[in-house]
């Protein structure tokens, strides 16, 4: 559905064990990498596309999460086209607040 409808190719936060996508980011991209990881999420710069992104539900990544995107969208950066598609626990006010 994520790729059909939004053109969705990328997992924002994922391991070998548990992603969807062939290409993602991952929380150990040294040994990932074997397996299609793209690297830390807080270290990607795509200049393009749409994203997925179910972080752990923890507030400090969730907010580093929201600060990296907000980075990454607004408009300094070289970023031509983006949409990132976000998955949160429904107790995440301030994190919305900022998205």
């Amino acid at each position: 559905l994520l790729n059909r409808r939004f053109r969705v190719p990328f997992g924002c936060f994922a391991s070998p064990f548990n992603c969807y996508f062939s290409q993602y980011c991952s929380a150990f991209p040294d040994i990932d990498c074997y397996f299609g990881s793209r690297g830390s999420f807080f270290e990607f710069r795509p200049k393009s596309g749409s994203f997925q992104a179910n972080p752990p539900f923890s507030e400090e990544v969730m907010l580093a999460m929201a600060d990296h995107m907000i980075s990454l969208l607004d408009g300094k950066s070289e970023c031509k086209y983006q949409t990132f598609l976000v998955w949160l626990r429904y107790r995440t006010g301030r994190i919305l607040r900022l998205l």
